[in-house]
Parts: structure tokens; sequence; C-alpha cells
């Protein structure tokens, strides 16, 4: 498994999760790239949430924001969460892999 804790948790609920989701990680942000990091690429929007996918049921969008329990949440992940879920997508945030499962029963 991965070090860091949150990574480690994501991982935990996608495993967890793979009968009734398919879920992928989204890692978000800035991260440098070519031979000597000196390429900057930008991944996904601010806000977007560690794991994407759908619920395998019926094809529903799931979004959860996986944080460990001291793991502060962001306005913008805040925002984008919201807005998925008026879309009528599961969204959410998980501290555990029961939180996770209770955003897509």
């Amino acid at each position: 498994m991965a070090r860091n804790p949150e990574t480690n948790l994501q991982l935990r609920i996608m495993v967890a999760l793979s009968h009734i989701c398919v879920l992928v990680r989204v890692p978000a942000g800035m991260f440098w790239a070519g031979p000597d990091r000196d390429v900057p690429v930008k991944v996904a929007m601010p806000g977007h949430p560690d794991l994407a996918g759908y619920r395998r049921s019926d094809g529903k969008a799931v979004y959860i924001e996986v944080k460990t329990r001291r793991g502060k949440v962001t306005k913008e992940q805040e925002q984008f969460l919201a807005q998925a879920r008026q879309a009528g997508c599961l969204a959410g945030i998980a501290r555990s892999i029961k939180e996770a499962e209770e955003i897509v029963k």
C-alpha cells in the first residue's frame, strides 16, 4: 500500500466498493513532468474529488472526496460536490469505507 494515509484510504475504498462501483483515482492539482521536471501539468479542475466513476447497477455518476480524520475539505471541493448532487450524482465526503458505502447506496 502507499505510504500516504489518504491514498491508502482511497485504495481501500476502491477495493471495498468494487462490487458496487467502478471508481478511478483522480490526482488533481499541479504536477511537474519532463526529464528535468520543468514542465507544469495541471490535472483536473479545482475541487475535483479524489475518486470518480459510476454505480454498476444504474450507471449513476459517483464522486467521493476522501479525507483522513483530520483532513479539511476546501471550498472548491464543497462546491463541486454540491453541484454534483444537485445534478443527480452520488457525491460526498468519506473519512472511512463505511461513509463511502453510504454515499453510493
